[in-house]
């Protein structure tokens, strides 16, 4: 009987605390919603004086640059600078990409059949039997007709880089500046009249067992094609990560000079950053109030959620005595029930 009074003596103290808490819980939310009222109200002057101001300083800033007009330009021509190195760089990736992309998915066509792998293996083999015999017509112990092998023309064709057959194309032989249209254009015949010969010798079982391996070429160069696409993505990627670089330096750059020509202009800066320290520590003071509401808010949140806890488990606690109390009972009522 004892217990069962002290547990509604403990009820009734939990209760009493509980409605004192969630009424202070009250008052602090109205409390909370007045002030962010009032600081949402003060934000909205607040902010816009800041932006006020940011107009101002922008004004400001654009008449200490225009004290440094020579500056300034330099710093615009070295950012359109960059910004044409740029487009060229792109540009140039690009059609890199495209054309050697192209080139390796004409590869992987080449080799996408057992027939095409054949005639694009026949053609390798072909272009081989070609070039081994150009390589062996060496041009100094040839004997070209319509050449007149000087020791000045030989010196020239040394000096071109042109030794054997396989040396000689229409761009090498320009290169070599001093030979004339007409010594060109007959070392040209004779290289063809030496490929041609060469194709006339090619054996007729050369190509017996081409394009056999035609799968496992055709996976080899797909995945070339593959390696040289995320190739060309990294390239890219470093090629943007090293103009952004750039960029941020020169950025860096324009803001320390426009920080120095603030700093030495305190008739212009100082009413600018006087204000704006203002606007900031009242907008802090603001948003301290709130703070503070806020943590008194939390703290009553939990003080209320403890005397609920508390205030059930004494609920249960009593309920508990209750029941055993009406045991009690009605095993006197009926004792010979057991």
């Amino acid at each position: 009987m004892q217990r069962r009074l002290r547990c509604l003596e403990t009820l009734e103290r939990t209760r009493r605390a509980l409605d004192e808490a969630e009424a202070r819980l009250q008052q602090l939310q109205e409390e909370r919603a007045r002030c962010e009222w009032e600081a949402r109200s003060g934000s909205e002057v607040l902010l816009g004086a800041k932006v006020a101001l940011a107009e101002r300083t922008s004004q400001t800033l654009q008449l200490i640059r225009s004290m440094s007009p020579r500056e300034f330009e330099r710093l615009d021509s070295k950012r359109r600078e960059l910004e044409k190195q740029e487009a060229h760089a792109r540009r140039m990736l690009e059609q890199e990409k495209t054309a050697r992309l192209a080139e390796l998915a004409q590869r992987v066509e080449a080799v996408s059949s057992p027939e095409k792998a054949k005639e694009e293996a026949l053609r390798r083999i072909h272009e081989k039997y070609v070039r081994e015999a150009l390589e062996e017509s060496i041009i100094d112990k040839s004997n070209i007709p319509g050449l007149d092998m000087s020791p000045k023309t030989r010196d020239l064709l040394a000096k071109a880089g042109l030794r054997t057959a396989a040396d000689i194309s229409r761009e090498r032989l320009r290169a070599a500046r001093k030979l004339s249209a007409a010594q060109v254009n007959i070392l040209l015949e004779w290289r063809a009249q030496l490929a041609a010969k060469a194709r006339w010798r090619i054996p007729a079982d050369a190509g017996r067992f081409a394009g056999a391996d035609w799968r496992t070429r055709l996976k080899e160069r797909e995945a070339e094609l593959t390696q040289e696409r995320e190739a060309f993505e990294a390239r890219l990627v470093a090629l943007t990560s090293g103009f952004a670089q750039l960029r941020e330096a020169l950025r860096a750059e324009e803001d320390a000079l426009t920080h120095k020509l603030w700093s030495e202009s305190p008739e212009l800066s100082g009413m600018v950053g006087r204000e704006s320290m203002r606007l900031e520590l009242e907008l802090k003071l603001r948003n301290r109030r709130l703070d503070a509401v806020d943590a008194k808010l939390a703290e009553a949140r939990r003080a209320c959620a403890s005397l609920r806890w508390s205030q059930e488990e004494t609920v249960n606690e009593l309920a508990s005595l209750e029941s055993l109390q009406f045991n009690r009972y009605l095993k006197r009522l009926f004792p010979d029930s057991q």
